[in-house]
């Protein structure tokens, strides 16, 4: 599925200009956010950068998730927050930017995570707080203290994404599967099947 015009939530005309009021902009941004969320664009980012994308390093200490077609670029990553007592699980702090990079690229960046932060235009970004409970996963949007930090801007850089969902779904679900054949694999060694006990 192709997008070829904004997406289904966000008014057509929906589009700002120069004098664009501040009251204006802003509900057009939280428009663009809600029709993201509808068509759960930020998740389906987040499921090609970790089952097409790779581990880059860039910086002097930094690690992130890099996936690239064209001049697109997924760039996201997890860590581990705090603990929490009352769900007695850790927090992971997941996150996903996008970035439509230009033809001509500053040179000084030869990373290609560097090239994308430092010569993009960021058209997306989008935070969750991840904890794994005995009850089972509690997923919540990491919208910042000011509840300003989700962006969504549509347009045709999503068209690379969606061009590849389906690979990504088709190879999330056959590390599933290695994984769930692995464990079944190693349970029969440990209950010694096929050996005479």
């Amino acid at each position: 599925m192709l997008i070829t015009t904004t997406t289904k939530s966000a008014p057509a005309t929906a589009k700002p200009t120069a004098d664009t009021s501040l009251a204006d902009l802003r509900q057009i941004k939280r428009d663009w956010i809600a029709a993201a969320r509808d068509l759960d664009y930020p998740a389906t980012c987040w499921n090609v950068l970790r089952n097409l994308g790779q581990r880059e390093k860039f910086g002097v200490l930094r690690e992130a998730w890099l996936w690239q077609a064209g001049n697109i670029a997924l760039i996201g990553n997890e860590s581990t927050t705090t603990y929490s007592p009352a769900h007695r699980a850790y927090i992971v702090r997941r996150v996903v930017a996008a970035y439509v990079l230009p033809e001509e690229l500053d040179p000084r960046w030869q990373n290609p995570v560097e090239k994308a932060l430092f010569n993009g235009d960021r058209v997306m970004h989008w935070g969750w707080l991840i904890a794994d409970t005995s009850e089972g996963q509690i997923i919540e949007e990491d919208e910042g203290e000011k509840k300003d930090s989700l962006i969504f801007v549509p347009g045709q850089w999503m068209n690379a994404i969606l061009g590849v969902q389906h690979q990504a779904e088709q190879k999330a679900q056959a590390e599933y599967l290695a994984g769930i054949e692995r464990q079944r694999q190693q349970l029969l060694s440990e209950l010694l099947v096929g050996k005479a006990v």
